[in-house]
């Protein structure tokens, strides 16, 4: 690199070592697919085309042992037949991937996008054939290189534990670690403060859905966790809320923490929390 850079001053030393390196893994070969790669590909496909329209389509992990038993079933030679035309499809592909131009941004991009596609496939047949959970987090390291996070979890119940054990999910997560690395603490505290934001309109939104089935399509944002509320709510509709969350009745874009705000959220999203209408005797015992 510094030999180089001794004859093209104009480029920086860092330029050329990334270019470098890039260099070397394009023309570096890619291990082989393999033909139950190329089966769980065409099984997948087969079957998400029977999922109804409208319905979620089904993961490659929830169809796994359907696959796996259905794949030691097979001859070699039916598994050869099967897979011969997806095998040449998904060569095909991954060889795509590996050709075009090199600039040394985009091919440091392109690189992170292949090599964590392919960790991902791994871990994919990895869950298939052993039941590992997993959950992978990948960002840039600074704002050099350009590409939004990647984030692969094997199963829902990685999710899951995710946000009990750490109140968030790991897509945020990863747009808060990218933050972090390209603009350190004030890049997250900024993300950090978008995230709130966000939670916190989504609650009122949620909130006012629901009140809206109450037919009180005219009231206003601002009346719901007021003084007003108990007379433009309360006493003229006779409407209350049950199993309010949190010590205080507030409105949500006054909930300072993300703690409360999912508490929040949970509870009018699962109706733990939910709107009442009493009954006339009620009302006039109100």
């Amino acid at each position: 690199a510094a030999e180089i850079h001794e004859r093209f001053p104009q480029l920086s030393v860092d330029l050329i070592v990334t270019d470098i390196f890039q260099s070397e893994r394009l023309q570096s070969a890619t291990k082989d697919v393999g033909r139950y790669s190329a089966f769980v590909s065409l099984e997948s496909k087969r079957l998400n085309a029977e999922v109804p329209e409208g319905q979620p389509r089904r993961k490659v992990h929830e169809m796994s042992s359907e696959i796996a038993a259905k794949w030691r079933e097979m001859s070699e030679e039916e598994k050869d037949v099967a897979t011969k035309g997806e095998l040449a499809h998904l060569r095909d592909r991954r060889a795509n991937k590996e050709i075009g131009e090199h600039r040394v941004p985009a091919a440091a991009a392109h690189d992170s996008f292949l090599t964590l596609e392919r960790v991902q496939e791994n871990l994919e047949r990895l869950n298939i054939r052993t039941g590992d959970e997993h959950l992978l987090i990948s960002t840039r390291g600074s704002n050099k290189v350009f590409h939004k996070p990647f984030v692969f979890a094997s199963s829902d119940r990685v999710v899951e534990f995710f946000n009990n054990a750490y109140k968030d999910v790991p897509t945020e997560m990863g747009y808060r670690m990218d933050a972090f690395m390209v603009s350190g603490v004030e890049g997250l505290a900024r993300t950090q403060v978008q995230v709130l934001t966000k939670l916190k309109k989504d609650i009122s939104q949620l909130i006012f859905r629901k009140l809206r089935k109450n037919a009180l399509a005219g009231l206003r944002l601002d009346e719901w966790f007021t003084s007003v509320f108990i007379e433009s709510i309360t006493r003229r509709y006779g409407i209350i809320v049950k199993n309010w969350p949190l010590p205080e009745f507030k409105n949500p874009s006054s909930v300072g923490t993300k703690t409360e705000l999912d508490i929040l959220w949970n509870a009018w999203n699962t109706d733990a929390t939910h709107f009442y209408r009493m009954t006339s005797s009620e009302h006039s015992e109100w």
